[in-house]
């Protein structure tokens, strides 16, 4: 195997959280009303960090959220 170079690593980085996380979570963002930019980042960062069923799936998080998006 060969190393690859920062830009490629940069590349395929962008495309793993685009094609696991944002995708999806973009359309769960719309699904519960979300609009704003710092919302949605601080739910993929949740997906991330512990997975995209934290925010997909229903669950005392997103049933809060859609209760009251700003709190």
């Amino acid at each position: 195997k060969q190393p690859i170079t920062e830009e490629q690593g940069a590349k395929a980085m962008y495309n793993n959280l685009y094609n696991s996380y944002s995708s999806k979570i973009l359309k769960r963002c719309k699904e519960l009303g979300i609009t704003e930019q710092h919302q949605f980042d601080a739910l993929v960062s949740v997906a991330y960090n512990c997975g995209n069923g934290r925010i997909l799936n229903n669950n005392s998080l997103t049933n809060a959220i859609a209760e009251n998006i700003n709190n």
